[in-house]
């Protein structure tokens, strides 16, 4: 510890400095790139696997409990060959049976579609992949008008049957979460006029619920303070 004098702390400079720290940025091909963007990549990507498996035990419950399928294991959704995007399309002329039924719709339940709180996904300054997402969906929305639904569509339509996955800067088969659950609405609403006696309004409240839930935006109300003006 150094004592100073009252006069020379007010009248001079006891000390002086900076520090300096290596910027947090790394080169990439696109420009610099903050180190933690990988990080919080990758932690997003862990946030969606984890809130998909929860969703998914969720409607395995579900279905065990309505007697769709025998046990509420992770297997108990497993197709056996069967295709589901052929199921979906089934279901709109024919009863599906208990097991089939729950292919069905937890098929719809993992592809659940796309959904954005962000009003910067919409405006004229989206980021460019955001923009051709946006603009893939309306393609695919507007050939989905000669479909009943999505399900059928990617079942029958030749654009859709060898491929129904996006790739790298590929947004073609993306979809809108809004059609999924009109899907779900009419595939229910088919079953029951078919004698399908799972497809109760019940069963259909409950599924919509889970499988399409979404948690609301943290409120930033308390992060508003007084004007110091």
């Amino acid at each position: 510890i150094v004592e100073i004098s009252e006069t020379e702390a007010a009248g001079s400079v006891i000390a002086a400095g900076s520090r300096t720290f290596d910027s947090p940025e790394e080169p990439s091909q696109t420009g610099p790139k903050l180190k933690n963007a990988e990080r919080r990549l990758y932690r997003g990507q862990r946030r969606v696997v984890r809130r998909r498996a929860q969703r998914m035990a969720q409607i395995r419950a579900l279905f065990h409990k309505a007697g769709l399928t025998k046990d509420q294991l992770r297997t108990a959704l497993e197709g056996n060959g069967a295709n589901p995007w052929q199921l979906r399309a089934d279901g709109l002329g024919r009863c599906l049976t208990p097991k089939e039924f729950a292919l069905a719709l937890g098929h719809i339940a993992i592809h659940r579609g796309f959904r954005s709180n962000s009003k910067r996904d919409r405006a004229s300054n989206a980021a460019d992949e955001a923009s051709k997402m946006l603009s893939a969906i309306q393609a695919t929305q507007e050939r989905l008008a000669q479909w009943q639904t999505v399900g059928e569509m990617f079942a029958r339509d030749p654009e859709f049957v060898n491929r129904r996955r996006n790739r790298a800067g590929d947004f073609t088969r993306s979809i809108m979460r809004s059609d999924q659950e009109a899907e779900v609405r009419k595939l229910f609403e088919r079953q029951r006029q078919l004698g399908n006696e799972a497809a109760s309004v019940a069963l259909m409240a409950s599924f919509m619920e889970i499988a399409f839930s979404q948690r609301p935006l943290a409120s930033s109300e308390g992060n508003v303070g007084e004007c110091i003006f």
